[in-house]
C-alpha cells in the first residue's frame, strides 16, 4: 500500500514581509498543522504575528491511496 499526503497552506497579506519572516511563517504553519493532523483534522486556520502584524491563513491535507 502506498499513500501520497499533500499538505497545502497559505498565508494572506505577506507581500511586504522579508524572506526571513516568510521562513518563520513556514515554521509557524507546520507547528500548527502537525498537532492538528494528529488529532484527526484535515484542515484549519493559521494565525501568527510578526512585527505586531497579525497574519492569518488556512491549511488543508489531501491523502490519496495509490494502488500498486
Amino acid at each position: 500500500m502506498k499513500k501520497v499526503v499533500t499538505i497545502t497552506y497559505e498565508w494572506w497579506n505577506t507581500d511586504t514581509l522579508s524572506f526571513a519572516h516568510k521562513e518563520t511563517l513556514e515554521e509557524d504553519a507546520m507547528e500548527r498543522i502537525v498537532p492538528m493532523m494528529k488529532d484527526g483534522f484535515t484542515s484549519g486556520e493559521l494565525h501568527s504575528a510578526i512585527d505586531d502584524k497579525e497574519l492569518k491563513g488556512h491549511w488543508s491535507i489531501n491523502t490519496k491511496t495509490v494502488e500498486g
